[in-house]
């Protein structure tokens, strides 16, 4: 079985966006020599001697060169035009010409060195390589998989663009139309054999009625080819028995390191240390999407309950200006702008609850981090957290999960509702005994990459048993 990997970034090859940083920890864990990584190759990379000149083709204007990457040792191929090279594919450009060439070259270099491949198309600005696939009559020998993070970020790809690329097909064409389909996400949506989210309950959401989006139409249509698998989490670098950035390391044998933890941290920022304060957490990007306006409709009455809370990020810049007038009024409350790393391993190891507002949740990776220290999750019942999290609520339903409830949900997305759950998350901080069956749970939780991609394996062989 091959898999080729179309990545458009991948760190530390391009500069280290959240994406970027995602698809480096994705193939490096994919252990299998068949394996095969193509990328195109911009003009900040450095120019290395692991990189070889495999061959040019004039006519079409691009050459491939094979490269040995600091990351992994598959196969990987670097593919630019002839005497230069592509500029980084940033959404917000006009890119789409430059995509188009490299979506043309790597499908000329796949036909010529592959007779066969799985083509795992890794984010949204590889989502139109389905439909040129499609319009060549090549979904036989090389079928897609297209995974994407989120519907955030998304770029037109018109009627002109399709027409920019070899084998253009009638019947596509009116499909295209027809639906709508001309944006790079929806060509994918449309075209790709099978279509992987960051969340399972995200999927079903996307689909609902009560959802709004451009996109609602495409998952309905393809529903039945739609799959959710959650990130990876990196425990070798993230893991409380082993983080040399805390104070004190812990496991679920022994939880008394991490209040040494928290007392360790409360005296930092000058606060009242004591063991019987919970600590919350509500570490993310600070911007409406992420709830931060709940947050700040709620600290008034957050200020007056018997809990500490770190606030930590960066974002939207008038919204963290009116979030750091409004914590200054409050002793118990502290504001962290920015984002330091060893920072952010002393407050998960210190902290007893997250809280997670978002306004809906496509995938979220930070939070699983959170559990594996133990932290407890104060959520909005949505997309990604749905896949994790488990509340004593779910327990009347399914008295089976009763062992391994992990968190606390709020569905109504108004101030009152966060700050009632957030009274109760720490109304049950007091039972000693059941906080630390909580966190055991959290940490017990296997969200590691092995999982992850042992299930992208059951895709993969899926798609190979069609070709």
């Amino acid at each position: 079985m091959k898999i080729i990997h179309i990545f458009t970034e991948l760190s530390p090859l391009t500069k280290k966006t959240r994406q970027a940083e995602l698809n480096k920890h994705f193939i490096l864990n994919q252990n299998n020599a068949s394996n095969f990584i193509i990328m195109p190759w911009y003009n900040n990379y450095d120019s290395n001697s692991n990189c070889n000149l495999l061959y040019t083709d004039k006519d079409n204007n691009f050459e491939v060169f094979s490269s040995v990457l600091s990351i992994s040792e598959n196969p990987s191929y670097l593919i630019k035009p002839l005497n230069q090279f592509y500029p980084f594919f940033n959404h917000e450009l006009n890119i789409q010409t430059c995509l188009i060439h490299f979506y043309n070259s790597l499908l000329q270099f796949i036909e010529k060195h592959f007779d066969k491949a799985i083509i795992h198309l890794s984010d949204f600005l590889c989502a139109p390589v389905s439909y040129l696939i499609k319009s060549k009559n090549l979904q036989e020998k090389f079928p897609t998989l297209l995974s994407l993070e989120n519907l955030y970020n998304d770029i037109n790809f018109f009627q002109e663009h399709y027409a920019q690329m070899p084998g253009t097909n009638s019947i596509l064409m009116n499909e295209i139309t027809r639906n709508g389909a001309f944006t790079a996400i929806k060509s994918g949506l449309l075209f790709a054999d099978i279509i992987v989210l960051k969340s399972k309950y995200y999927a079903k959401e996307i689909q609902s009625p009560e959802n709004n989006s451009d996109y609602q139409q495409f998952f309905i249509n393809r529903s039945d080819d739609i799959y959710g698998i959650m990130n990876g989490v990196q425990y070798g670098t993230w893991n409380p028995q082993i983080d040399n950035e805390i104070q004190y390391k812990y496991s679920t044998s022994d939880l008394s390191q991490k209040i040494q933890n928290k007392l360790y941290l409360q005296n930092k920022f000058q606060l009242t240390e004591s063991e019987k304060i919970p600590l919350l957490f509500y570490g993310t990007r600070l911007d409406k999407l992420h709830g931060i306006e709940i947050i700040i409709e709620s600290l008034p009455e957050l200020a007056k309950l018997p809990i500490h809370l770190i606030i930590s990020g960066t974002g939207d810049e008038e919204l963290i200006i009116q979030l750091e007038n409004e914590i200054a009024k409050y002793n118990n409350i502290r504001l962290i702008k920015g984002f330091n790393i060893s920072l952010i391993h002393e407050i998960l190891a210190a902290s007893e609850f997250i809280i997670l507002p978002s306004t809906d949740e496509p995938d979220g990776v930070s939070f699983l981090y959170a559990l594996k220290y133990g932290i407890i999750p104060i959520a909005h019942k949505v997309g990604g957290h749905r896949d994790v999290i488990i509340d004593i609520a779910e327990c009347i339903e399914n008295p089976n999960l009763i062992e391994r409830v992990n968190g606390f949900f709020f569905s109504s997305y108004y101030s009152n509702s966060l700050i009632q759950i957030i009274e109760e998350a720490t109304s049950v901080y007091q039972d000693r005994d059941l906080i630390s069956k909580y966190q055991i749970n959290c940490m017990n939780e296997d969200w590691s990459w092995k999982k992850a991609i042992q299930q992208y394996q059951v895709l993969y062989h899926k798609l190979w048993t069609k070709i």
